[in-house]
């Protein structure tokens, strides 16, 4: 296989140490069989110290222009970025794959209406990225 940039997408906040050693397990794992890694721990070494939502939109920019796979840690559902992230892959057609592997997955998002009157599902789905559901090259 080529070598691929794949964004590791996982729960930061809220986890022992960020959650650091798992992200830095699963970028050993894909660097070790060749490939590039953007770890989100690793842009806001790079960054600095800047406000946290220039480190969040520098992450979809690389997800929306560069990325060839999101590999999917354990608990992503339950991390608010990682939620962003995976609808940005979604809607870029971009694929997902299980961590610490190649294999594709097919996250399941809900989506919810928040109003006035309470919350609403909109819908909810088995996602696949753009290329597989509507044929369009990635």
């Amino acid at each position: 296989m080529k070598s691929k940039l794949i964004y590791i997408c996982g729960p930061i906040t809220g986890m022992p140490n960020g959650n650091k050693s798992l992200f830095e397990k699963a970028e050993n794992w894909y660097v070790n069989r060749g490939n590039m890694i953007i770890n989100p721990h690793n842009v806001s070494h790079y960054m600095g110290d800047v406000p946290e939502m220039l480190i969040v939109k520098d992450e979809l920019a690389s997800i929306t222009t560069v990325v060839d796979f999101i590999a999917l840690l354990p608990g992503w559902k339950d991390s608010r970025y990682g939620l962003v992230e995976v609808a940005v892959g979604l809607a870029c057609g971009i694929p997902f794959i299980k961590a610490f592997s190649f294999d594709k997955v097919y996250p399941t998002i809900k989506i919810m209406a928040y109003g006035s009157k309470g919350s609403k599902t909109l819908g909810k789905e088995n996602c696949k990225p753009a290329k597989e559901t509507f044929g369009v090259p990635v």
